[in-house]
C-alpha cells in the first residue's frame, strides 16, 4: 500500500505544482510559464544531489540520453496542443497515458496487468476523461461534450498532438523505471531533472524565448516561486519513489487523480464552473483508484 500513498502524493504535489504556477506567473505566455518552473526547482535539485549522490551502473546514461530527448518532444506536442486546439478537445487525451505505460510496460519490464487492474485503468480513463470535458461557449449536451474529442482527431491538429504526447508519456513513464534498474529513485529522479532543466532552458535561450519579462517576473515573486520550486522536487521524489514499488500503469492511474485535486483547486482558487461534470468525473477516478490498488 505505501505506493499507493507515494503516487497520491504524487498528484497532490503536481496538482498544486500547476495551481502555483496558474496563480502566480499565468500571466506569462506558456513558454516562459514552463522556464519559470525549471528556474526555480532547479536550485532545489542542485541542494538535494550532494545528499542522493551515487555513481550510476553501465547503461544508465545511455538510457537517459534515449529519455531526455522523448520528454522534449512530448513537452513540445503538448505546448503546440494547448495553443493550437481548445482545452476540451484536447486535455481528454491525456487520460490514455496509463493506457500506453501499460501496454509499453508488457514488452519493456514484463509488468502484466491483471483484469482488476484493466477494469481500474479503464473506470480512471473513462474520470479523467469526463472531468478534463469543458465548454466551448455553446450550450452542449453530456453527449455532446463527450464526443466532441473524437471528432476533432479529424478535424484538430492539436488533437492529435495531444494524444501523441499522451503515448510519449506512457512510453517514457516505463523508461523512466527502468533507469531504476541502474540508480536508487531519488538519484534518477534528479539527476533526470536537472538534465532536462539544462536542455530545456538551452533550448529556451536559444530560441530567445528568456526574455526580460520572464526574469522580472523572476525577481518580483521569489516566494511563490521558492514555493513552486519545493513542489516540483516533491513532485519528483514521491514519483521516482511510487513507481519503483508498483507497475507502471497502476502507479500512473492513481497519479492521474492529480486531475481531482485540479477540479479542488480551480473551484478554491479561480472559481471554475462545470462542477457537477467534473465531480462526476472525480468519482469516477477514485473509484478506478481504488480497483487499480486492490489490483496492486
Amino acid at each position: 500500500m505505501l505506493w499507493f500513498w507515494l503516487a497520491l502524493a504524487t498528484a497532490f504535489f503536481q496538482a498544486s505544482e500547476a495551481a502555483l504556477l496558474k496563480k502566480h506567473f499565468g500571466d506569462l505566455p506558456p513558454f516562459a510559464m514552463s522556464a519559470v518552473m525549471l528556474l526555480f526547482a532547479a536550485p532545489f535539485f542542485l541542494l538535494a544531489l550532494p545528499f542522493v549522490w551515487q555513481v550510476p551502473a553501465d547503461g544508465f546514461w545511455p538510457l537517459m540520453a534515449l529519455l531526455l530527448p522523448l520528454n522534449i518532444l512530448a513537452y513540445f506536442l503538448n505546448m503546440i496542443a494547448i495553443n493550437v486546439a481548445p482545452l476540451s478537445l484536447t486535455m481528454p487525451y491525456l487520460s490514455f497515458t496509463p493506457v500506453f505505460a501499460a501496454l509499453a510496460a508488457w514488452p519493456l519490464l514484463g509488468e502484466r496487468i491483471d483484469p482488476l487492474g484493466w477494469a481500474g485503468i479503464g473506470i480512471t480513463v473513462a474520470g479523467s476523461w469526463v472531468l478534463n470535458l469543458g465548454g466551448n461557449g455553446r450550450r452542449q449536451s453530456v453527449a455532446e461534450r463527450l464526443l466532441a474529442p473524437f471528432s476533432a482527431l479529424v478535424t484538430e491538429r492539436g488533437t492529435r498532438c495531444m494524444l501523441g504526447t499522451a503515448l510519449l508519456f506512457g512510453l517514457t513513464s516505463v523508461l523512466g523505471k527502468q533507469l531504476l534498474r541502474y540508480a536508487s529513485p531519488a538519484f534518477a529522479g534528479v539527476a533526470f531533472f536537472l538534465c532536462l532543466s539544462l536542455l530545456a532552458l538551452g533550448g529556451l535561450a536559444l530560441a530567445r524565448r528568456l526574455d526580460r519579462v520572464l526574469l522580472r517576473a523572476l525577481a518580483a515573486r521569489p516566494l511563490w516561486g521558492g514555493a513552486l520550486g519545493l513542489m516540483a522536487l516533491l513532485h519528483n521524489l514521491a514519483h521516482m519513489a511510487a513507481v519503483a514499488r508498483a507497475p507502471v500503469a497502476y502507479m500512473i492511474s492513481v497519479k492521474r487523480l492529480s486531475g481531482v485535486f485540479g477540479v479542488l483547486y480551480g473551484g478554491l482558487l479561480f472559481d471554475e464552473k462545470n462542477v457537477s461534470l467534473r465531480l462526476m468525473g472525480a468519482v469516477l477516478m477514485c473509484l478506478g483508484a481504488v480497483a487499480v490498488t486492490l489490483a496492486g
